[in-house]
């Protein structure tokens, strides 16, 4: 696989939802007339590789698969960013994110790992209200927002949204399935 596709599929979803959303083709020669080459990005793992994306950098991507002669076009559907929300390449990765493990992410073959320094800077940067959450989540997982709004005091449920999308952009939470059915994992040596 191309390292320099690797290091930039984040870096071009970034680019794209910053000017409006788009679509990034992967697996089409780049010189007319843009035939196709294949790829094996994400191959059979399209739904994690978004699950992924929309972790590392909050916007939901839609992936399509397209085949002509067994070979494999890999179209990212890139919404608009949020209005008054920039996003940059620091939010998408980190400069010492291994790109590798966005693929190895996608197919579930390795799990985030955090350095214990990086677990006690993230605990103490919580806020009050975010902590609450994370005591919540470590005893009730299937826990949902209106769920967490009614069993901790003076949050909404859009105040619950918020700090859930901070504490997942820090690393401290991650979300394991659908939407609705799906789970919450507070990450190893976060629980409080």
């Amino acid at each position: 696989m191309n390292v320099y596709l690797e290091k930039c599929v984040l870096g071009y979803i970034v680019a794209l939802a910053n000017e409006k959303g788009g679509k990034l083709v992967l697996g089409m020669a780049d010189q007319y007339p843009h035939g196709v080459v294949g790829s094996d990005f994400a191959e059979g793992n399209t739904g994690n590789l978004e699950d992924e994306i929309y972790t590392r950098i909050g916007i939901r991507v839609k992936t399509e698969e397209l085949h002509e002669n067994d070979m494999r076009v890999l179209v990212i559907h890139v919404p608009s960013r949020p209005i008054g929300r920039l996003l940059k390449n620091g939010t998408a990765y980190s400069p010492n994110t291994d790109f590798i493990a966005l693929q190895n992410a996608a197919t579930d073959k390795t799990e985030n790992k955090t350095t214990q320094k990086t677990t006690q800077k993230t605990a103490s940067a919580l806020s009050p209200k975010q902590q609450e959450i994370l005591n919540y989540l470590s005893q009730n997982p299937f826990a949902s927002r209106k769920e967490l709004s009614e069993n901790i005091s003076g949050i909404s449920e859009d105040g619950v949204k918020y700090n859930l999308k901070g504490l997942q952009q820090k690393g401290v939470i991650k979300h394991i399935g659908p939407d609705k059915g799906g789970h919450w994992e507070v990450i190893s040596g976060n629980k409080k």
